[in-house]
């Protein structure tokens, strides 16, 4: 939905901390709008701590299990999925054309559910710039897997920030 979207936006571009919420969301029909302090200035990542070990199948495993949840993507081939996974399963996806999009509808939703992001994994079907590495810090997930190869930068800030950066994962 759209707070979970907007939500999702504020804190993987540091806008809210960890675990933050804005002061207030207002909907009116497809519009969502939130009240943040002033100056709101986006934050930057920091490194990611988390002992979260996991078995290669098991992010095999993961993968499949998402490509098989594009519902949309079955039908047009023309959208994205994001997936955050915990214990072997997924706990939230979300489709959208737009890659980012998708990561930020599924990372909202699990703010917003109040998951163990230090526990999980984000699964994508798309490649991983260097700017979803920095998303992903800013909310604490440890591992990112995806089906295309992540860009030399997006591996270099990986590196940086203590995320396993898993690429080619088919």
């Amino acid at each position: 939905d759209a707070s979970a979207h907007l939500i999702g936006f504020l804190l993987t571009e540091g806008y809210l901390s960890r675990g933050g919420t804005p002061g207030s969301l207002e909907e009116d029909g497809d519009t969502v709008s939130a009240e943040l302090p002033a100056p709101c200035t986006p934050c930057d990542p920091m490194p990611v701590e988390s002992s979260l070990v996991v078995d290669i199948s098991a992010v095999l495993d993961l993968s499949r299990a998402s490509s098989e949840r594009g519902v949309i993507h079955a039908k047009t081939g023309g959208t994205h999925s994001a997936s955050i996974c915990l214990d072997g399963a997924i706990s939230f996806h979300a489709e959208d054309i737009s890659r980012s999009a998708a990561f930020e509808k599924a990372a909202g939703c699990a703010s917003l559910g109040c998951h163990p992001m230090e526990r999980s994994i984000l699964v994508l079907s798309s490649r991983v710039p260097a700017g979803f590495v920095r998303k992903a810090a800013r909310i604490g997930l440890p591992i990112i897997a995806a089906v295309s190869a992540p860009t030399f930068k997006a591996a270099v800030e990986a590196e940086r920030l203590g995320i396993c950066l898993c690429g080619c994962v088919r």
